[in-house]
């Protein structure tokens, strides 16, 4: 059993680089070109439903999981999301399978289990389900069950049994070999011990099951495993935690090997996650390791892969918690602007990193705390459940409450219509003032122009533009516009639109107002003019 530590836990709030607020220390990096952009800021996750500074909010919770393990598909092929997931308390495998408001059905899958990996092993176009079981108490065997998906149910294929191996950790998958076929990577270790070990299984096409190919023994390896193809010499390389030590793996064309050892341990290694930081396609090794009864006891290391299975240290930077036991841990683009955020967790708090600017001399960003306790699944998914495009974190706490929490999708630009009046008589004069917004630490640059639908449904317009408008980075300007009604006017309900984009047909930002034109004249406001602009501040 690893120690388990007490120290301070932080937070702290960075915007442009700059420490706002926060109680306790924060460190940062900044390049030698000045500030960089950080978009997201601290919050508390996981009370009120509250966003993350307006860019990452809570999408949807429920109780009743145990969340130990999560896996995700459509496997039924009917464009719903399904997630697979234990169930509180009877370790049952339920499905939630989620419509695009996150509305969701609940179904038993499987009985009893872990969901561990949910992935069509064999390229038959079905998924299979690989489920960890075990003997009831703390001790016993250690069973992994293989269902694949078959007539609208999961169909038992196989059980691998593992004697006296009750523990089963943290499997990940990835193609090592570049065959075609998946690989299922995760360690067994005895219970009540710290003898383990680290397997690999594939899909063995002549007997038409799972089977393992691989087998290595190291010294407690129980954290999270990461793998990818990270030197991109189309065969893949996965790396494992060990109490004290990051031990990597390489694939050949037919066979696994050790490799060596990579990182600075301080006390237990926990974590090693493959990770897109950069967005450039050169996927980084982050590993984790703890020492406990120390401030900033949690130390992560950047790492770059430069061939033969060995990589080459980029950065690291610290973190303290008060708990210093296995950290889980997830990467995944949920913004979508091509570099990959990581979400990692420590009792109580959940930290999303992201690097910005162009390399490792930028600021890192605390985004979102959570006192809800440590997220127990062992990794931090990220599955796109509403079909938005964008990937969701899903994960859940020790009150066996399970949250999703998703990318605030916010446009580049956009414009805010408020009208003077919604009643305005024939001869009167329509006014409104227009709010642009650039949201981008970029120059934004588009059309603008207006339009109106007529009582009998007909469009109308341009009233206003197509005029060029340029935003700084940030930039909020507002202009009040003003309309002489025509005394012939039709009465009745009309609807006055603002878009912003390309003109005609690119519309990137819109907002409209209804307004009633009814009998009666006032004069018009002494000055004005259709389509003039009287404040443009």
């Amino acid at each position: 059993m690893k120690m388990r530590a007490v120290g301070v836990a932080v937070a702290c709030v960075l915007v442009a680089g700059a420490v706002l607020a926060g109680p306790g220390p924060c460190s940062f990096r900044s390049s030698d070109e000045g500030r960089i952009w950080v978009r997201v800021v601290a919050d508390e996750l996981g009370h009120g439903g509250g966003s993350i500074d307006g860019l990452y909010a809570r999408l949807t919770s429920f109780g009743g999981v145990q969340g130990t393990a999560l896996s995700f598909g459509d496997v039924d092929d009917d464009g719903l999301q399904e997630m697979y997931v234990d169930d509180y308390p009877g370790y049952a495998v339920d499905c939630y399978e989620f419509d695009d408001s996150l509305d969701f059905t609940v179904t038993q899958a499987i009985e009893y289990g872990l969901p561990w990996v949910l992935e069509d092993l064999n390229g038959d176009g079905a998924d299979e389900l690989v489920v960890q079981r075990g003997d009831p108490g703390l001790s016993g065997d250690g069973y992994m069950d293989v269902y694949t998906w078959q007539d609208s149910v999961f169909v038992f294929v196989q059980r691998f049994t593992f004697p006296e191996m009750k523990m089963i950790y943290t499997p990940t998958t990835l193609d090592l070999d570049f065959d075609g076929d998946t690989e299922i990577i995760f360690t067994t270790e005895v219970t009540f011990s710290l003898v383990s070990y680290v397997r690999v299984a594939s899909w063995d096409h002549e007997g038409d099951t799972l089977a393992l190919v691989y087998t290595y023994y190291l010294l407690d390896a129980y954290g999270g495993i990461g793998a990818a193809d990270f030197d991109q010499d189309s065969l893949g390389e996965f790396v494992v935690p060990t109490m004290n030590e990051f031990a990597v793996f390489g694939a050949d064309s037919d066979s696994i090997h050790f490799s060596g050892y990579v990182g600075e341990v301080i006390g237990f290694s926990e974590l090693a996650l493959s990770w897109d930081a950069l967005g450039d396609g050169d996927v980084r090794l982050l590993l984790g390791s703890c020492l406990g009864f120390v401030p900033d006891n949690w130390r992560f290391e950047v790492h770059r892969a430069v061939g033969d299975d060995t990589f080459t240290f980029e950065t690291s930077f610290v973190r303290e918690s008060i708990y210093s036991g296995t950290t889980h841990g997830g990467t995944g683009d949920t913004d979508r602007d091509g570099r990959e955020e990581a979400l990692l967790s420590f009792y109580p708090i959940a930290i999303l990193f992201e690097w910005m600017g162009t390399g490792y001399d930028s600021t890192w960003a605390l985004h979102l705390q959570n006192d809800t306790g440590t997220p127990k699944a062992s990794q931090l998914p990220t599955w796109d459940l509403n079909n938005d495009s964008y990937p969701d974190w899903v994960f859940a706490d020790h009150r066996d409450t399970l949250f999703v929490y998703g990318y605030n999708i916010i446009p580049s630009l956009t414009v805010e219509l408020t009208p003077d009046a919604t009643v305005v008589p024939r001869g009167g004069v329509l006014g409104f003032e227009a709010t642009l917004v650039n949201h981008t630490p970029e120059v934004q640059e588009a059309e603008g122009w207006t339009m109106a639908v007529l009582p009998n449904g007909n469009p109308y317009g341009p009233l206003l533009g197509p005029q060029r408008i340029i935003l700084n980075p940030y930039q909020t300007r507002v202009h009040h516009f003003a309309h002489d009604v025509p005394e012939n006017a039709p009465l009745g309900t009309y609807a006055y639109t603002a878009k912003m984009g390309e003109y005609p047909a690119a519309v990137w930002a819109v907002d409209s107002f209804e307004l009633q034109i009814v009998p009666g004249a006032m004069p018009p406001e002494r000055g004005s003019a259709p389509g003039r602009s009287e404040r443009s501040p």
